[in-house]
Formats: structure tokens, C-alpha cells, sequence
């Protein structure tokens, strides 16, 4: 075993000695003596802070360097997407006006397509305007409509200055897919040479029947299907109306005027029909008269049964005189 010194610390070997030789800084040289002497490491310590000031530095460099051109990247970026956005601007407002264009369009042409088929609704309604439609006439093989309904139009009437034989200008059975399925008789349509004739039948349909080979006949004006399915959607009002006995007439070719308070509502379509059945008929109670409603030219003072979507039928009750 190697003595020890005088300090009581062993000696270095070969091994240590060179392992310590190692260890020495490379820009100065230790001191003889004791290795870790107080100069030796703070020449060390200020070496390597000098080191790493210098990394540091390198660091920051290239830092800056790297956050300088990544900005620079950015404002390109930036730049690039603010230009496609002002693109893609530019073509929405033009897609919106063309937008607005074409809205305006589709708006013409549905006004226009509403008028032809309100002209078309009202040169219909005005052929119409001569014509009836009766039902609940039993068919047979061998009927003569022309005839029979001659002489039971001129014993309802009763009038010398009109002879039915000349006024009836044409008569047909309607066929229906209704009557086929539920095997019911045809109506049967006239139409008659002159509007008064029609209206004079009308007249007395409000206290007479027209009754046919004992059966009892319901008389209906005839109505483009276009009003009588534009009525249906009135229902709900014209229903409510009538309970409470509120005077009303529809218009043609589309709507329905309400009589109420002395003022007359306009209603052109279902929607203001509900808002004015939400709004005013439905707010408070109505304690009204009885009122008489008119359709059209004729007054009609006996209750009108609603069939087929508005179409007004005549049917006086029982208790009223048939001429027969």
C-alpha cells in the first residue's frame, strides 16, 4: 500500500495522476500544488460563462433570425388570405345581386302566372255565371234531361214571359269519380240562354223545392273548381260565421268579405282569414243580430249549406210552399 503524505491524504498514483491530467482546462495551465485552488476555478467558471454567454448569443441569433423570417412568412400569408377574401367579397355581392335579380324575376312571374290563372278562373266563372248543377236526380236508360227539366223548371217559375223549353241551351250529366265509387247519380249541369232565367230560378228556390218525379232536388251554382277549392280553406271561418250569424260574401275570383260592426273586413287569402278569426272573432264574445248573408247577386235568406269547398246550395226546410 502507497505511504500516505504529511497532510494524511494518499498520494496520486500513476492512474489518478493521469485521470487529473485530463481534467485540466485547455486554455491555462493549474497551478503546481492542490488542483482545485481558488484561481484554477474561477478561471474555469469564467471560461465557461464566456462559453455560454457566446451560446447564448449564437442562440438569440438565430432566433431572431428564425422569428424575423417567420413573420415575414406571416405578412405574406396575411396579405395573401385578406386578397382572396376581398375576392371572395366581391363575388358574394355579385352572387347577391344576381340573387336579388333572379328573386325579382321568380316575384314577376308569379304574379304574372297569378293573373293568367285569375283570368282564366274568371272567364271560366263568367261562362258559368248561366249555369246550375242539381243533384240527387235518379238516372235512367231512357231520360230525356232537356225535357224533363223544361217542364219542371216552368212549373217552379210559373212565369208566362219564360218558356224553359227555350232557355235550357245545353244538358249533361257530370261524370264523377265520387258518384262512381259511392254509386250515386250523376249531377246534372244546365246551362240556360240568358243570366236572368238562372237567377229567376234562384229566386224561387228560396221557398220552393224542385222536386222531380217525387224526389226532392238540390240546386247548386256552378263554379270553376279553382273557387271551390280556394274556399275550402275558408271553412274553418265561414263555419265559425255562421254560428254567430255574421253576414258574409265571397269575392271573386279568390277572398271573402266579412260584414261585422258595420264594417266590412277584406279577406284575400287563408292567412289573413286566421289572423282575423285569431284576432277579432275569437277576442270577446259576439252578441250580434241575425243576419241574412248575400252571395253574389242573389240574397240568399235561407241557411246555406257549404258542399264541395263553398259551392252555395239551395234546399228551402219542410215547412216552406212548393208550388207542385
Amino acid at each position: 500500500m502507497a505511504p500516505k503524505s504529511k497532510l494524511g491524504r494518499r498520494p496520486f498514483s500513476n492512474t489518478s495522476q493521469a485521470f487529473a491530467t485530463k481534467l485540466q482546462p485547455l486554455s491555462s495551465t493549474p497551478p503546481t500544488g492542490d488542483l482545485l485552488t481558488k484561481e484554477f476555478l474561477f478561471e474555469t467558471l469564467k471560461e465557461f460563462r464566456e462559453e455560454m454567454k457566446q451560446l447564448i448569443t449564437d442562440l438569440c441569433d438565430k432566433l431572431d433570425t428564425k422569428i424575423a423570417q417567420t413573420k415575414e412568412d406571416m405578412v405574406g400569408l396575411v396579405t395573401v388570405l385578406t386578397d382572396y377574401v376581398a375576392g371572395m367579397e366581391d363575388k358574394l355581392e355579385l352572387l347577391e345581386e344576381a340573387n336579388t335579380n333572379l328573386t325579382s324575376k321568380i316575384e314577376v312571374l308569379q304574379q304574372k302566372v297569378e293573373n293568367a290563372e285569375k283570368q282564366l278562373v274568371m272567364t271560366n266563372y263568367k261562362k258559368m255565371e248561366l249555369a246550375l248543377r242539381v243533384r240527387g236526380l235518379r238516372e235512367n236508360d231512357q231520360e230525356n234531361l232537356k225535357l224533363t227539366f223544361s217542364e219542371a223548371l216552368n212549373r217552379l217559375v210559373g212565369s208566362p214571359g219564360l218558356n224553359f223549353d227555350w232557355q235550357i241551351q245545353k244538358i249533361y250529366r257530370h261524370n264523377s269519380w265520387t258518384a262512381k265509387q259511392k254509386q250515386l247519380p250523376r249531377d246534372v249541369v244546365i246551362y240556360f240562354a240568358t243570366k236572368e232565367s238562372r237567377n229567376a230560378i234562384l229566386q224561387e228556390l228560396y221557398n220552393n223545392r224542385l222536386r222531380i218525379d217525387g224526389q226532392d232536388l238540390i240546386v247548386f251554382k256552378e263554379m270553376p273548381p279553382q273557387m271551390l277549392r280556394a274556399r275550402r280553406d275558408y271553412v274553418f271561418l265561414t263555419k265559425e260565421l255562421r254560428n254567430n250569424q255574421i253576414q258574409y260574401r265571397w269575392e271573386v275570383p279568390f277572398g271573402i268579405t266579412v260584414t261585422l260592426d258595420d264594417q266590412k273586413h277584406r279577406l284575400n287569402s287563408p292567412c289573413e282569414a286566421r289572423d282575423f278569426y285569431n284576432k277579432i272573432l275569437k277576442a270577446g264574445p259576439l252578441e250580434l243580430p241575425g243576419l241574412v248573408q248575400r252571395q253574389g247577386e242573389v240574397e240568399e235568406r235561407q241557411p246555406i249549406t257549404q258542399l264541395q269547398g263553398g259551392r252555395c246550395c239551395f234546399s228551402p226546410p219542410e215547412g216552406r210552399r212548393n208550388r207542385e
